[in-house]
């Protein structure tokens, strides 16, 4: 996965990934955090202002839904 400024951006280690899957909170966060930037990306939403301007928003509804469903993932044997 590439970060922000376009290099790539390692997975997380493989000790984090069982540590969450056994349902450590903090590795739950780093997985979290390191899919964050993707996740604000699939979330991105156009709202018009009062003046008629159209700006982009990330949506906090779905990103809580995507951030749920991630965690389900995980946590799936």
């Amino acid at each position: 996965m590439k970060n922000l400024n376009g290099k790539y951006k390692p997975p997380p280690p493989l000790s984090v990934i069982e540590a969450a899957r056994s349902g450590e909170a903090d590795a739950i966060e780093q997985i979290l955090q390191h899919y964050d930037g993707y996740i604000n990306k699939l979330c991105l939403r156009t709202i018009i202002d009062e003046s008629g301007q159209p700006h982009k928003q990330v949506d906090p509804y779905m990103k809580g839904r995507l951030q749920s469903k991630l965690m389900q993932a995980i946590m799936k044997k």
